[in-house]
């Protein structure tokens, strides 16, 4: 039977040696880890992405955004990704997420929705003929949000033929989704699964305008994210091959027990290397 590939995004300690870091989590098991842009922070990104890979870690993404109007310089984006040698590009917030973290007091309008859906279509379609794959990057209010009955999320997989999603699992829970379920009709569609967990409760997080309230993050598999079902739909995705671990605030316990937790509890599930 198929296994899912573990890897994660984040997770790196406040003054911790990046590097370092990430040779402990290779030690661990992971085989991936998200955050190409780091390679851009200092020194030079080839070698930093070839650091990386001789840890026996693969790289996943790189950034961008179409939000306000914005458009990257693509062929600036594609030589980027052909640097430190990923071929994804993601977003990770539409405009309704940006009311949902405080960037902005209010929600999106249809007309705003639909020209940043037309600009992601148009990214998906630009950076599909350099070779890289544009992917989005869901949160709960993608789900939440509709226009005239639909949920946004529907409107941007209808909209856009050419991106695929990142489906994290923590927030389509949160909203109320029947997460194997979205695994299920994605389908080819799901690029990878950010395996994120919450428990019980909520915490808050102090934002420039307004106090907003998150999920009690947890660690991956100690939750009430039913994983299991979820990874079960998941390895019938032939082209789908991460399971990236993420988790934005601590809970109970701290990075390296978090770590060294999730790549077990995602193991005991059988569907995960």
């Amino acid at each position: 039977m198929k296994k899912l590939i573990p890897g994660f995004t984040g997770l790196i300690p406040r003054g911790a040696d990046y590097f370092e870091t990430l040779k402990k989590y290779a030690g661990y098991g992971y085989r991936l880890t998200e955050g190409a842009a780091a390679c851009f922070r200092e020194g030079d990104p080839k070698e930093n992405a070839k650091r990386i890979r001789d840890m026996g870690l693969e790289l996943w993404t790189l950034g961008t955004t179409v939000q306000n109007g914005a458009y990257p310089d693509v062929k600036d984006l594609a030589e980027r990704c052909r640097l430190v040698g990923v071929d994804h590009v993601t977003m990770y917030h539409s405009s309704s997420t940006s009311w949902r973290f405080a960037d902005r007091d209010e929600h999106p309008d249809y007309d705003e929705a639909m020209g940043e859906i037309e600009r992601m279509n148009r990214l998906a379609n630009d950076l599909k003929k350099e070779g890289i794959t544009f992917v989005f990057h869901n949160h709960d209010q993608e789900f939440i949000t509709t226009f005239n009955g639909v949920q946004l999320f529907w409107l941007i997989a209808a909209n856009c033929e050419n991106l695929k999603f990142e489906l994290d699992t923590c927030w389509a829970h949160y909203a109320g989704e029947n997460v194997p379920r979205l695994v299920k009709i994605l389908g080819d569609r799901l690029a990878v699964l950010h395996v994120k967990d919450y428990t019980r409760g909520e915490n808050f997080e102090d934002k420039p305008r307004r106090k907003v309230t998150v999920p009690r993050y947890t660690t991956p598999g100690s939750g009430i994210v039913d994983l299991q079902a979820i990874f079960m739909e998941a390895v019938k995705i032939d082209s789908l091959k991460y399971a990236i671990i993420e988790q934005d605030m601590p809970n109970k316990v701290m990075h390296d027990q978090i770590m060294q937790a999730a790549i077990t509890n995602l193991r005991e599930t059988g569907y995960v290397e």
